[in-house]
C-alpha cells in the first residue's frame, strides 16, 4: 500500500504475527526509491495483532487494518502523523 511523500514513497504492509525470535510485531512501512528500485529496512509502524489485509483512506491520513486473531478478528484503524515518518 505505497503512499507519496515528498521523500519518497513509503509502503505500509502488515504481517501475520506470533511468538518466538524474528516473528511480525504488526505494521511495518519502508521508503520505496523508484530510481533505484529499492526499499531499505523496514520499519515497525504500529504493534497490532495479525494485520493480514491494509487498506489506505484516501486522505493517506488513516490506514485500516483487518486483524485475524483466533476465531474472531476485528477492524483497526491507525493515524499517520507525516512529522513521525
Amino acid at each position: 500500500m505505497p503512499v507519496a511523500w515528498a521523500d519518497g514513497t513509503l509502503v505500509y504492509f502488515g504481517a501475520y504475527t506470533g511468538t518466538g525470535p524474528g516473528q511480525s510485531k504488526g505494521i511495518y512501512f519502508s521508503r520505496f526509491d523508484a530510481a533505484k528500485a529499492d526499499a531499505p529496512d523496514s520499519e515497525l509502524a504500529v504493534e497490532t495483532d495479525s494485520p493480514s489485509y491494509l487498506a489506505l483512506h484516501p486522505n493517506h491520513r488513516v490506514v485500516y487494518a483487518v486483524n485475524e486473531s483466533g476465531a474472531t478478528g476485528a477492524v483497526s484503524s491507525f493515524a499517520i502523523d507525516p512529522r513521525d515518518l
